[in-house]
């Protein structure tokens, strides 16, 4: 792990051979903990398979280099009370 002059940027290196740049007083939207992905009051989102948890993207990566990313979007994402909109019925 190193830290830009400037302090907000780290780059860590992990046992998975990914490289990861992040910034470091970015905003987190969600966090990650023990598989889970949580929004920013605590909610459970979405849990990710092991398998993905290699190179996975945060709000705040800058930059994965590895062999396995994995990038999740929540823009359109529905989510709590928003479920119900992703069924359209036809």
């Amino acid at each position: 792990m190193a830290f830009s002059p400037d302090g907000k940027q780290i780059v860590s290196g992990s046992n998975n051979y990914t490289v990861c740049l992040c910034s470091e007083n970015a905003m987190q939207p969600w966090s990650f903990h023990h598989g889970w992905i949580y929004s920013g009051s605590s909610n459970l989102l979405v849990w990710i398979p092991t398998y993905n948890r290699i190179g996975l993207w945060t709000p705040s990566t800058k930059l994965v280099i590895g062999a396995q990313q994995t990038k999740i979007q929540f823009h359109n994402c529905g989510h709590g009370e928003e479920w119900k909109n992703c069924y359209i019925h036809h």
